[in-house]
């Protein structure tokens, strides 16, 4: 089914209910069958549940534009979209839509389109380590201590954000989050810009966890509204009548000094390419930036869970993704290539001294 049908059945669909008199209740706003709709001085207009699979699939055909799926999210599509076909075509006849009706709505997304997209700075708190506080860059993202973040903002600008992120400093504090990264993403609405933003600095953030050596804890480094771990556990048990409690340190970075960002800078350099072509939404190697971008984010994902039976899967998919290939076989055969490269093992040898598994028989 084209635009043109899909956009006369929902046509054929748009309805106009009276007000009611007295309370509005929620279940007389249920009995009006709308998937999508708003109030007028006059009633209800709305568009029916029998359209909604019309409606999704009108929507879905205009979004597939890549410059709109990189800078505004389905929903916002979705919202402004039923919003002008409420709005223009009312008293439509669905029998009477047209080409050049579909290419209106088509211009008037356009037109919203271009009104909504500009470019936004976040400030995203991090618990990266409390040992240091020294600066450093992951292409295009800032890192930054918080107080030293304040400090390079100017004293004109000082109690303004210190009223602006009190919150953020006591949560932070609590959560041993003392970091703040800084992003910017541009040619997007505000809702997709926050998120793009928060997928780049958890992959920033797996750059990091790549080049911190486990005894410095790297899987607790994250965004502090993410998959942050607590900085401390704290567990009350009884035995034979005694009551105790125990507190066990879990912040990320114990210890860490500087010296790692600057002996890791080829590394960091890399994934910092990584990273601004994820947000500018543009590679010279699409698919194999999306490969290590999909890759890194299970491995986030996975060094975030406290428990083995999850962690493993997750790191699994992360090797999954980061060879796909068109089919299993293929993946498989990527896989046993990479363990062959990296570990020097054929595919009909054992793959560690305590196994009794070939590399053919664990892929």
């Amino acid at each position: 089914m084209d635009k043109l049908r899909y956009l006369s059945h929902i046509i054929a669909n748009l309805a106009k209910k009276d007000l009611q008199q007295g309370i509005i209740t929620q279940d007389f706003i249920n009995k009006l069958n709308f998937i999508k709709g708003y109030l007028t001085p006059e009633g209800y207009v709305g568009i029916k549940q029998n359209a909604s699979e019309s409606l999704y699939s009108f929507v879905r055909m205009i979004y597939e534009v890549p410059r709109y799926q990189r800078g505004a999210t389905f929903n916002e599509f979705f919202n402004e979209i039923a919003n002008i076909i409420m709005k223009d075509f009312l008293a439509r006849k669905p029998e009477l839509i047209t080409k050049d009706d579909v290419s209106t709505v088509e211009r008037k997304v356009e037109m919203w389109f271009k009104s909504k997209v500009g470019s936004y700075q976040f400030s995203i708190p991090c618990a990266i380590t409390r040992y240091f506080d020294k600066s450093f860059i992951i292409s295009p993202i800032s890192f930054t201590g918080f107080n030293n973040f304040l400090q390079s903002q100017g004293e004109y600008h000082r109690k303004t954000l210190e009223m602006t992120f009190e919150p953020f400093l006591q949560i932070m504090q609590a959560e041993a989050a003392t970091w703040i990264a800084t992003v910017e993403v541009s040619d997007c609405t505000k809702d997709r810009a926050s998120e793009i933003e928060d997928l780049a600095v958890d992959l920033a953030l797996t750059g990091l966890q790549i080049i911190i050596p486990l005894g410095f804890r790297p899987e607790g480094i994250a965004r502090m509204t993410a998959r942050k771990r607590p900085p401390y556990t704290l567990t009350v048990s009884i035995s034979n009548g005694q009551l105790s409690s125990n507190a066990k340190n879990e912040e990320p970075g114990v210890g860490l000094d500087p010296s790692y960002i600057d002996r890791n800078a080829v590394i960091l350099s890399s994934v910092g390419r990584r990273v601004e072509s994820f947000l500018s939404g543009h590679s010279e190697t699409p698919k194999l930036n999306q490969a290590w971008c999909d890759a890194a984010y299970w491995f986030h994902e996975g060094l975030a869970e406290p428990l083995d039976t999850i962690t493993v899967p997750k790191l699994e998919t992360a090797i999954e993704v980061l060879l796909r290939a068109e089919s299993t076989t293929g993946s498989n055969k990527r896989l046993r290539k990479a363990i062959e490269v990296f570990y020097c093992k054929k595919e009909n040898e054992i793959i560690n001294p305590d196994s009794q598994l070939t590399v053919r028989q664990v892929c």
